[in-house]
C-alpha cells in the first residue's frame, strides 16, 4: 500500500509513513491511482476538494513510489499467496463430529 497525505491543501507521498497530515491508504498499481483520482476518491476521504493541477506532480511521485512496492526475490518477481483459513476451520469441524 500507498500512503498520500493532504498537508496544507497539497497531496504528498508518505513513503515513510511519518508525515502528519490526514492519511489515505491506495494500492501501488496505477491504474487505482487514477480511478481514485477520476473518482474525487481522495476529495472524498480527505473531506477537502484538492485541485486537479495538483495531481500531475504526485502522479509522478505515486509511479516513483510503486516501482519499489514490488516484491522481488533476486531477479524474479515475488507471487504472494494468500490462504483461506476458511477450508481448515471447516475440516476441523468435520473432524471434530465424526
Amino acid at each position: 500500500m500507498i500512503r498520500l497525505v493532504l498537508k496544507d491543501g497539497r497531496p504528498f507521498i508518505d513513503s515513510d509513513g511519518r508525515r502528519g497530515g490526514r492519511g489515505v491508504n491506495i494500492c501501488p498499481q496505477e491504474q487505482c491511482f487514477e480511478q481514485a483520482v477520476k473518482k474525487n476518491l481522495f476529495s472524498r476521504a480527505w473531506k477537502k476538494p484538492v485541485s486537479a493541477s495538483l495531481w500531475d506532480r504526485v502522479r509522478e511521485e505515486f509511479r516513483k513510489e510503486a516501482a519499489q512496492k514490488v516484491f522481488r526475490k533476486g531477479s524474479q518477481t515475488v507471487i504472494l499467496r494468500v490462504r483461506d483459513t476458511r477450508t481448515k476451520d471447516t475440516n476441523r469441524e468435520q473432524n471434530s463430529q465424526k
